[in-house]
């Protein structure tokens, strides 16, 4: 901090990430100088006007960074703003980018946040597991999906408590499965638990909560880019996890530009194929048979394969002529609580419902 002008101070950020993590610098000195301080026994307030400019977008020179700056410091003055920032759609982000972050903290004390199960099926149709994913029940906006929220909440330390509470969340779902017990959850790990060295020890304690429950059916799915990040530690973690006798997957693999020959290395016994390779196989002889190599050099390497993204009944029948284990997708069935997949399995067994004919 400097002083530029009379009782103008400039403050220089470094390093930043996102337009609202200045907004949160200039919110803490707002509030740090308008905090009230007694001298001589009176009670004395400053106050503040903050303007704020972020290099490249609003000028690549100090000059012009700090001219403005000050234009963000007039046009706060006039609208009786603490601070603004000089471009008015980046300081609506950066105030809802805040404004997120401080709903997601209420809402995870509050319990809003719930998990929905998309099933994985068999060569038949047959509901044989689910995946477990995060929705977020926001009390004006709706059910949110992570794209919305979760890469606010890696920002910050949220993210970690709520991937445990998911994670014992699974495990007492799958004590309810007790009378189908080969039936199996799947969830997911962000980067940042995997390189949590609890993940291992709040596994084993999901997994006792839970009651008595067979580990192999939980599932652990990391995403390729995670793997591949640093496949030291994660071929380590992944020992260590299925060491409890959980099984781990690799998700959206083929996107991560790792090479064929790094999955022999990885003690991952499934790959969830992307759903950008099955995107066009309906229509398109190259994209089938390129499918059709890639499943079988992962099977040349002793892994099975899960194929994901599958949204149409066009891709399913072209699909039939593929070595899988299992399938994924709208065309069978959506995310769906934990009630309504009950349901699934219950009176239907085998996805796709077929629509009722009219008689």
């Amino acid at each position: 901090m400097f002083r530029f002008d009379g009782t103008d101070l400039t403050v220089l950020l470094t390093d930043i990430k996102h337009a609202a993590d200045a907004a949160i610098v200039a919110e803490k000195i707002h509030d740090a100088i308008s905090m009230p301080y007694s001298y001589k026994g009176i009670d004395i307030r400053l106050s503040s006007v903050i303007g704020v400019s972020i290099y490249p977008t609003d000028g690549t020179d100090s000059q012009t960074l700090i001219r403005n700056a000050n234009s963000a410091i007039v046009e706060a003055t006039k609208t009786q703003a603490p601070y603004l920032l000089y471009d008015s759609e980046m300081h609506k982000k950066a105030i809802a980018r805040l404004t997120l972050k401080s709903e997601l903290q209420r809402a995870f004390e509050a319990r809003q946040f719930v998990l929905h199960y998309q099933p994985f099926v068999d060569k038949d149709g047959a509901i044989v597991g689910a995946e477990a994913l995060i929705r977020w029940n926001h009390p004006e906006r709706g059910l949110l999906f992570p794209g919305a929220f979760i890469g606010v909440a890696e920002e910050t330390r949220l993210i970690s408590a709520i991937d445990r509470w998911a994670l014992f969340e699974v495990c007492h779902e799958l004590a309810r499965w007790q009378d189908v017990p080969d039936f199996f959850i799947s969830i997911n790990i962000s980067a940042k638990d995997l390189l949590d060295e609890y993940l291992v020890e709040a596994t084993q304690q999901a997994l006792a909560a839970a009651g008595d429950i067979s580990p192999e059916r939980l599932k652990l799915e990391l995403t390729e880019s995670i793997s591949m990040d640093d496949p030291g530690k994660s071929i380590e973690t992944m020992k260590a996890l299925m060491a409890l006798g959980l099984d781990v997957w690799i998700d959206d693999f083929g996107t991560g530009q790792s090479s064929l020959s790094y999955l022999k290395h990885l003690p991952a016994v499934v790959l969830k194929i992307d759903r950008v390779f099955i995107e066009q196989i309906a229509d398109n002889a190259d994209d089938r048979e390129y499918l059709r190599s890639i499943v079988s050099a992962i099977r040349s390497r002793g892994k099975k394969v899960i194929i994901e993204g599958v949204s149409t009944r066009e891709q399913a029948e072209q699909l039939a002529a593929i070595h899988f284990e299992y399938l994924q997708g709208f065309h069978f069935s959506k995310g769906v609580p934990a009630d309504d997949l009950h349901t699934l399995v219950r009176d239907h067994g085998s996805l796709p419902v077929a629509e009722p004919t009219e008689t």
